[in-house]
């Protein structure tokens, strides 16, 4: 995929639509190159489009696939479309996995965490570029095989930000949720953790979360209309065990 002056498209996403239906059936994300690639299709008819991470869109191209056919597209963005809102300051990485080598594609969300607005991405091969606004922003990174990393970036003056992402298999969190007062096990509530779901207090009290990415997450324990935070750190390659977590709201504010 290129732009119109011809130059590559990097983090595209890119579409197969197969005709009749309109949920894609395949994504795939371009390389630094401009390159990406989707296999295997059936054979049939297909529509591929893709989308710039600055929100432009190539021209819709009908595509037809026979058995055992390889089939190339050169897709080119359109000018028009909406223009990006980011301030030109550009976020470059580079994506490692837990062995210590370069991926070969992987998901990426990006949050300004002022604004609270979310753009996602797919990349082919280990490197990134993305637009973003000064500040603080939110990375969630996740490869096929489950290997995941969130990361906190803080861009400032100049053009450019560099990071490498390393991603890590999901560890496992549990503890057990107490009165602080008698010390006996909480029997009811959840414990919710933002973006990875909620995990059931049980009648002993535990409560488990099998499969979490590495990094800091915030637990909220919640009783009804009560509710208790708790930040956690996870390091790498290890199970989490919080033992007893005292169940303690805050005091209602006086007036």
């Amino acid at each position: 995929m290129t732009r119109p002056d011809g130059s590559p498209v990097l983090g595209a996403r890119v579409n197969v639509i197969p005709e009749g239906f309109r949920p894609p059936i395949a994504l795939a994300g371009t390389s630094e190159q401009g390159a990406f690639l989707i296999a295997p299709l059936a054979p049939g008819a297909y529509r591929v489009q893709a989308l710039t991470p600055e929100g432009h869109r190539s021209a819709s191209r009908q595509l037809q696939v026979a058995g055992g056919e390889r089939t190339s597209l050169l897709l080119i963005a359109e000018t028009e479309g909406p223009a990006s809102s980011n301030e030109g300051h550009r976020l470059l990485g580079q994506v490692i996995d837990s062995r210590g080598h370069a991926v070969q594609g992987f998901y990426l969300e990006v949050t300004a965490l002022e604004t609270g607005a979310t753009r996602t991405f797919e990349f082919m091969g280990d490197r990134f570029e993305v637009e973003v606004s000064l500040g603080r922003h939110q990375l969630y990174v996740a490869l096929s095989d489950g290997e995941r990393a969130e990361q906190l970036v803080q861009t400032g003056p100049g053009a450019s930000t560099r990071l490498d992402v390393l991603v890590h298999p999901g560890v496992s969190l549990s503890g057990r949720v107490i009165d602080p007062d008698t010390r006996k096990p909480v029997q009811d509530g959840n414990v919710l953790i933002p973006r990875y779901g909620v995990a059931n207090i049980q009648a002993d009290g535990r409560f488990v979360f099998p499969d979490l990415p590495p990094g800091e997450h915030t637990l909220q324990v919640q009783r009804g209309t009560l509710q208790a935070s708790q930040r956690v750190t996870l390091a790498p390659g290890k199970a989490h065990d919080l033992g007893d977590l005292p169940f303690e709201p805050p005091l209602p504010s006086q007036r």
